[in-house]
């Protein structure tokens, strides 16, 4: 049971970018006292997030264990290093940060795309990130 709930876990993480592995509590004990989980054989899902700051932090899922759940548990702890901006009063800043490159994703969703959030924590040393609802007519 518990395979099969890492199973489903790890697919819905792997779609945001995100790292899923087991700990046995058996063998990492110094581990788990220090992320505060105590050995039993029920599965538990921790996050370890960095949602707009250079320092993460852990967080455990306490849902249900189907896909939906899943899903907006992981999407609620992406990143949010993209700043959204309105297309019509836009220019890039030219003294954000000296030397770095920024990026803009012109997008018809009105929130920003969770692969976008993704890519910004991956890159968010790297490149300035921003994003735009673009509408169609």
């Amino acid at each position: 049971m518990i395979d099969k709930h890492m199973e489903r876990a790890n697919y819905i993480i792997t779609l945001y970018s995100m790292q899923a592995g087991k700990v046995n509590c058996d063998h990492e004990k110094a581990l788990c006292k220090k992320a505060g989980v105590s050995i039993g054989k029920s599965a538990r899902l921790f996050i370890y997030s960095y949602t707009t700051t250079e320092k993460g932090s852990l967080h455990e899922y306490s849902g249900d264990y189907d896909s939906k759940s899943l899903k907006t548990f992981c999407q609620e702890h992406l990143p949010r290093f993209s700043k959204r901006v309105d297309i019509n009063q836009f220019s890039f800043p030219s003294n954000i940060i000296p030397n770095l490159p920024q990026v803009l994703l012109l997008s018809a969703k009105k929130d920003t795309p969770a692969m976008w959030r993704a890519v910004s924590g991956m890159f968010r040393s790297r490149l300035i990130f921003y994003d735009a609802e673009v509408l169609y007519f």
